[in-house]
């Protein structure tokens, strides 16, 4: 589940979740993004965590990164980041993302 506000000059985004997959522990995961945009561009900062939900394993995320607008309902997604908190699980080193947003 995904919620978005608006806000003054700036976007906060919150999300939260559950994975099931056969054979696999049930996994959580949750975040919450702030963006500030400037024209087309818009800055982001997230705070990301994953994990297993009987508190074995998580790993926290930060990352920044932007936002780019082509055009109506297409944008160019970057973020970079590392792990900010570990329990039971290696730490991510490093993290990057390049995505094509669409939106219908």
């Amino acid at each position: 589940m995904e919620i978005q506000w608006e806000l003054p000059g700036f976007a906060v985004n919150a999300d939260v979740g559950m994975a099931l997959a056969p054979g696999s522990l049930p996994s959580w995961l949750g975040g919450v993004a702030v963006g500030r945009s400037f024209g087309a561009w818009e800055l982001l900062a997230e705070i990301h965590g994953m994990g297993v939900v009987d508190n074995s394993e998580s790993d926290w995320i930060g990352q920044l990164g932007f936002r780019y607008e082509l055009g109506e309902g297409s944008s160019i997604l970057f973020a970079a980041g590392k792990s900010l908190r570990t329990h039971g699980t290696d730490a991510t080193q490093w993290t990057s993302y390049l995505a094509l947003q669409l939106r219908f």
